[in-house]
């Protein structure tokens, strides 16, 4: 109760602060001796004066004629406070920092670099995240219809930047949202995500590995959504980098104080308490800050909320007046250059500010006197790239400094990138061979931009190289690469070619198999009725000679004793068995006339199976072509399964009954191959408005998951070495596909396997 009472004390006097500020004259902060620097407390005004309180007492201590205090500002209070002239100086987010920039004119003078135990960082972004626990959020797209909750509407790191990454994947938060609620500070998302209380939500970097430091949560019972890695960037990451937060002036702050605060930030060393409590590593040069304006011109934010809805002539016609006062501010700007300009010339020499901005720099500079080409200025990375020491450096020509070891330099033409300095006002890129102290070699870029005097002649030049020795490297190494890519293209195209003839001739085996395959079938088939029709008439023959030895009998009985031919007929018929000849007869004609029968059946499905005394393509039944293939691979089925058919009412369509009869046996041969003993194979065929179905199910081993995906692939079989091609599936699958139609597997291990093929009803 007692921490409540002191947070709303430190509100309601951080808002009277505020109110107090603002109804102050705006004019009178740039005289007072009390500087004001206005903080966006997106942690909580609290936590606000503990991080930068020290940050304020740094810049006292550097400034003494000033006292700088804090002003923690929330998201809705910080436009104001800068419009009405509340605060002298402001630290925002970066988005904040533009919206102020393009309405009231704020400038940045330095920004943060962020720190990490692994480093410090001018760059940040934002990270996406739910509870370790919720397997139903994996990526952005399971964010849909789900709670979330961001920081603040305003808020870059905290809600902007991770919007433009759900807009990226065409979701839109505001509609698709179950919920969408803005807590106003990092620690109220993060805590609402850790207790349950919301699905998801989004903060900046950084803010979940200090809270972890801080021990007030447990990392690891978060997950990152949309997560990548930047390389040297320590913080988990959802979304693109974008500069650190900027420390900026109001527009009545004075140039010599913001150049003051600027020195005392950029000298602020990283283990002062002001660096320690703000948990940073001090502050560098100002930063571009154009990929946060094009951020929020995609998200229509902003000064760019009315980005491309308006016509020029619109905006000419409706604010013409704003154009001319532009115009008469440009021109002031312009005046107020160039007397900026002809201060630096003057502190040139002394301008401590403008030495700290050239050592920040991570390229080469020099400043050149184009009169007699000698260095009158050069920047630490200038001096470490050439071996020298600023004395040995500082007056010297320019060509004895950067090709001192170069015979092919003669003049200093040749060797300072300064030619047609009038024709090229002063400007030029070119790219030369740069030579260290030691001798070594280096490619750079050089560019040179000039620095005029009040009469517009150029006077002095910047000299700006870029060292891109390890970029020349990179492109040898590629150009090179890439031949070795073009040698092994070839390769590859001839061994495609290679493989394509192996392909063909591998499908030529796969077809010769089946047609052994369909042969053996068709032959035991019909060896079967052949076997009992040549023992039948093997019996019959045998049958026909006692029938005429009995004939012989009776013709001699009746030629020799007449009296006796009765009784002798009847001895004979029972000793030659003659009426159970007679009887047998009878059955062996008939059983032998039903075997005749079934070798013609086989021989028409047969027929039926080939098809070839019919066109390519013609109207065929497709139960009549299911019941001719399994008759002629019933061989393969028969001690497997039990065959169940469920043939349903289906016209006719054109196809190629050959073709589709190779793929229905192709896949009933998979079917019983898939079972080990004994299992059931069920074919089942239905129509619907416009196709045609047939099923063929197997109650065998099944497919792993693992595999299902690869199984219409030529070679590939789950089979054992040398017990397939792995070409049956991928012919019938060839063979669907030329029938415009789909063949669809469902599988799963140790159950069975069914294949669904649809092919389309063609009636011409």
């Amino acid at each position: 109760m007692r921490v409540v009472t002191v947070r709303c004390a430190s509100l309601l006097l951080a808002i009277a602060l505020l109110a107090l500020l603002m109804l102050a004259p705006a004019g009178t902060y740039a005289e007072s001796s009390t500087v004001r620097i206005g903080v966006l407390a997106h942690r909580g005004f609290d936590e606000t004066i503990k991080i930068w309180a020290p940050t304020a007492k740094y810049l006292t201590e550097k400034n003494p004629q000033y006292s700088f205090v804090i002003v923690p500002l929330d998201f809705q209070q910080i436009g104001p406070a800068v419009k009405q002239g509340a605060v002298d100086f402001v630290l925002a987010n970066t988005s904040i920092y533009v919206e102020l920039e393009a309405a009231y004119g704020v400038t940045r003078i330095s920004t943060l670099k962020n720190k990490s135990g692994k480093g410090a960082f001018t760059v940040f972004g934002g990270v996406i995240f739910c509870r370790n626990d919720r397997q139903d959020i994996k990526n952005l797209e399971d964010l849909s219809g789900k709670s979330f909750m961001a920081v603040e509407e305003t808020s870059f790191g905290g809600w902007r930047v991770a919007w433009l990454e759900l807009k990226k994947k065409g979701i839109n938060p505001y509609k698709e949202f179950e919920s969408l609620r803005f807590e106003g500070t990092h620690d109220k998302v993060v805590y609402a995500v850790r207790d349950g209380k919301i699905d998801a939500g989004t903060v900046r970097t950084d803010i979940l590995e200090h809270m972890a430091d801080e021990g007030l949560i447990d990392l690891s019972s978060f997950r990152i959504i949309n997560e990548r890695h930047v390389e040297g960037f320590p913080y988990v990451l959802s979304t693109p980098l974008y500069p650190e937060w900027p420390f900026a002036k109001v527009g009545h702050t004075s140039d010599d104080l913001a150049q003051k605060v600027a020195i005392a930030l950029l000298s602020m060393p990283e283990d002062s308490q002001a660096a320690k409590s703000a948990k940073i590593a001090g502050w560098t040069t100002p930063l571009d800050y154009q990929p946060v304006h094009e951020a929020m011109k995609e998200l229509r934010v902003g000064p760019y909320v009315d980005f491309g809805k308006i016509t020029l002539t619109e905006v000419l016609k409706a604010y013409w007046y704003l154009f001319v006062l532009s115009i008469a501010g440009l021109t002031f700007m312009g005046l107020v250059t160039s007397y900026v300009l002809k201060l630096n010339r003057k502190l040139k020499q002394s301008n401590k500010f403008t030495k700290t901005v050239l050592d920040s720099m991570n390229d080469a500079i020099s400043i050149i006197d184009v009169n007699d080409f000698t260095i009158v200025d050069a920047n630490s990375v200038f001096l470490k790239e050439f071996g020298f020491s600023e004395e040995e450096t500082i007056g010297k020509k320019c060509h004895e400094i950067t090709h001192h070891s170069s015979e092919a330099c003669q003049s200093a033409d040749d060797i300072c990138p300064l030619l047609d300095l009038e024709k090229n006002n002063g400007h030029s890129m070119v790219e030369h061979v740069h030579y260290a102290k030691n001798g070594k070699k280096a490619y750079v870029e050089v560019s040179t931009s000039p620095i005029k005097d009040n009469n517009g002649n150029i006077i002095q030049v910047v000299h700006v190289s870029r060292n891109v020795t390890e970029r020349k490297k990179n492109e040898e190494a590629l150009q090179q690469s890439n031949e070795e890519l073009k040698f092994l293209n070839k390769e590859l195209e001839k061994a495609f070619s290679e493989l394509k003839a192996v392909q063909s001739q591998l499908l030529q085996r796969e077809k010769m198999a089946s047609i052994g395959q369909l042969a053996a079938g068709v032959a035991h088939e019909i060896n079967n009725p052949i076997g009992f029709i040549m023992s039948n008439l093997g019996t019959l023959q045998k049958y026909a000679g006692k029938v005429f030895e009995f004939i012989r009998i009776v013709e001699g009985l009746a030629q020799k004793n007449p009296d006796r031919l009765v009784a002798g007929i009847e001895e004979s018929k029972k000793a030659l068995k003659i009426d159970y000849i007679i009887s047998d007869i009878e059955s062996l004609v008939a059983e032998s006339l039903d075997g005749t029968e079934r070798v013609k059946d086989i021989v028409q499905n047969l027929k039926v199976f080939a098809r070839l005394d019919e066109a390519e393509f013609s109207m065929a039944d497709i139960n009549a072509g299911l019941e001719s293939t399994i008759t002629i691979v019933w061989n393969e089925l028969q001690y497997k399964a039990e065959l169940k058919k469920e043939y349903g009412d289906i016209p006719l369509t054109k196809c190629n009954p050959g073709q589709l009869n190779q793929a229905f046996m192709n896949i009933l041969v998979n079917a019983a191959h898939a079972i080990e003993k004994q299992g059931m194979i069920t074919v089942k065929t239905w129509s619907g408005k416009e196709h045609i179905y047939v099923s063929i199910a197997d109650t065998g081993c099944g497919i792993p998951q693992d595999k299902i995906n690869r199984i219409f692939e030529p070679f590939f079989t789950t089979k054992d070495v040398g017990a397939g091609t792995g070409l049956g599936l991928s012919i019938a699958y060839d063979i669907i596909k030329k029938h415009n139609g789909e063949i669809m597997v469902e599988s799963e291990a140790g159950k069975g396997t069914t294949f669904t093929l649809k092919l389309p009803i063609v009636v011409t």
